[in-house]
């Protein structure tokens, strides 16, 4: 009982703390970005601040880049005030009972488990984005080769055309976007390649890498890709027909099981009742107690991993 009032406890101070958050959000953010304004330099070229970058770039439209850096501090800023709570709420009750330094350890690993539940969001929405983006591989490798003949081997102009022919649904078209505005204006070699790892980045899968690793040469080396490009649409045409080979047989595989399963054990209980004499009430009986519930959630755990196998099968990204 005391356990459950200490948990209940928590939730309403981590609500209303939160709910502090949320109605001066402005005021503590632009109270932070003030703070930390001598560090600003050091902190955008942090590792941390990149990988957030990336992510946010991958996820969200973004008009300017200081409409980014304001995110990507608003996020890091939230994460530490949700850490810094947290801890504290979980701290104050772990003290009643312990000594300082197990209070301290007891905390920790709930309050980081906690504060990273908005990074493991922004991780599942981008895999999901990386899923669906990466199965336009056919569609965007065709339509830059064939804006890349068109514009006689300028890789730039034919992303250019590229974007103004893709349809506005095309995941993959926002991030053409930003990379033919960052072609425009890289300066160094390390530019091109961040910008580059920025693209790779958004998609995640051996073909985009294929792709980048063509624009790179044609813009460094000023190499004709004529025929990289071309291989690398008949090596995905080759794994896209190969894929949808093995999704059909692996859906009727699936389909049997689904519909099989409820089908042979019916079966089961009439042959039980009609050739071997028993009745309902025992074999529901023997089903439900002793070594028969044993067996019974075994087969019910191994139905919901064939789901869940079957779920994160038909969720896998397009890739060779």
């Amino acid at each position: 009982m005391i356990i459950l009032i200490n948990l209940i406890n928590v939730i309403i101070y981590f609500l209303i703390l939160l709910g502090i958050y949320f109605i001066f959000e402005n005021s503590i953010v632009n109270c932070f970005n003030k703070n930390i304004r001598f560090l600003y330099k050091k902190r955008k070229k942090s590792w941390i601040f990149l990988y957030l970058q990336k992510l946010f770039i991958s996820i969200y439209e973004t008009d300017s880049e200081k409409e980014l850096e304001s995110k990507v501090y608003t996020f890091m800023f939230s994460t530490i005030f949700i850490f810094i709570v947290v801890f504290l709420v979980i701290f104050k009750y772990n003290f009643m009972l312990k000594n300082i330094l197990a209070s301290i350890l007891n905390s920790i690993i709930p309050t980081c488990i906690i504060s990273l539940i908005p990074f493991f969001s922004l991780r599942i929405k981008l895999y999901e984005l990386q899923k669906n983006s990466s199965k336009e591989a056919l569609i965007i490798t065709s339509e830059i080769f064939n804006q890349y003949k068109i514009y006689n081997n300028n890789i730039i102009e034919a992303i250019d055309a590229s974007i103004k022919n893709l349809d506005k649904s095309i995941i993959c078209r926002r991030y053409l976007i930003r990379l033919s505005m960052k072609l425009k204006d890289y300066r160094t070699d390390k530019e091109l390649y961040d910008c580059l790892d920025e693209f790779v980045f958004a998609v995640n899968t051996n073909w985009i890498k294929m792709l980048s690793d063509s624009i790179l040469f044609s813009l460094l080396n000023n190499l004709d890709i004529s025929l990289s490009l071309g291989g690398l649409i008949e090596q995905i045409g080759t794994i896209n027909q190969t894929q949808s080979i093995s999704n059909r047989l692996n859906n009727e595989g699936f389909a049997m099981g689904k519909y099989l399963a409820p089908v042979l054990y019916i079966s089961l209980l009439v042959i039980s009742v009609k050739m071997m004499g028993f009745n309902i009430q025992d074999i529901l009986y023997c089903q439900f107690t002793g070594q028969g519930l044993k067996f019974f959630i075994i087969i019910l755990i191994l139905f919901i991993g064939c789901y869940i196998a079957e779920y994160l099968y038909k969720s896998r990204k397009f890739d060779f």
